[in-house]
This record gives C-alpha cells, structure tokens and sequence, in this order.
C-alpha cells in the first residue's frame, strides 16, 4: 500500500515513473522504497461495549501500529537521498461498528490512514531537501 501511495504522489511531479524488479536492469536513476528494521507491527482489536437496555453491543477497532520505510534514491548506483518515515501509535475507529463487515471496514480506514501519515512524511522530506532541489536543478529526466 505505501508503494502504490508514493508513486501516486511521485506521479504528480514526474513526467514518467517505471516499475523494476531488477535493479541491474534498471535506469541510472532508482528510487527504493524499502521496509526498514523489522516488518511492521500492527495489531488490531476491537473493543466490545454490550447495551444493557437493547441487549445489542457495538464495537470500536483499534490498531497500534509501529511501521517504518526508507526511501532510497540512487543514480548510477551511487546514493543520492534517504528519507525515513516512521508512524507509532494508535488510531481508534470514529464510529460503532455492530457486525463484522463494520469492523473489517473500520480496520481498512484505519490501514489507509496510517500509510497516508507515512507517505505524507516522506514527501514532506522530499519538497523540504535542500539537497534533493539542488541534484534535480538543471537535470532533464
């Protein structure tokens, strides 16, 4: 989810994006992006609040969540720029979920929020790289 959403942003100030597989084929100029440590941790629970009066119980979904990514950019396989986005918290869903597809649907938003925090920070280290502007002044890519 966080490639797709980095090359969503990516897309908007680059005329041409290509995916690669393999890095021996690729262009002189690659960027990666990678988990970095471990693989993430997140943990998603929901918390159950029983109605006394309706004998019904609603939900709320909450996920803790400690993910980490590095973006490398290279050219000619010499490092260019590292950007590192790390989120930790918790996020807690804003509505009562009463059934399972409630619940599933609350942990998706929660998902998509927490890789939006991530690649929000990344391009926020990107526009705010002195030395990022001054290796894309002048070039042609």
């Amino acid at each position: 989810m966080v490639s797709a959403k980095v090359l969503q942003v990516l897309s908007y100030k680059f005329d041409r994006l290509t995916l690669v597989s393999d890095t021996n084929k690729a262009p002189s100029l690659v960027l990666t992006i990678a988990l970095e440590g471990d693989k993430p941790s997140v943990g998603v629970d929901i918390n159950e609040h029983p109605t006394i009066v309706t004998g019904a119980a609603t939900f709320d979904v909450v996920a803790k969540v400690d993910a980490r990514i590095r973006l490398t950019l290279t050219e000619n396989g010499k490092q260019v720029w590292v950007g590192h986005a790390r989120t930790v918290g918790e996020a807690v869903s804003g509505g009562a979920a009463y059934g399972v597809m409630e619940g599933s649907s609350q942990a998706t938003d929660i998902t998509n929020r927490v890789t939006d925090e991530l690649v929000a920070d990344l391009a926020r280290q990107m526009q705010r790289s002195e030395e990022l502007r001054k290796f894309f002044e002048g070039k042609t890519l």
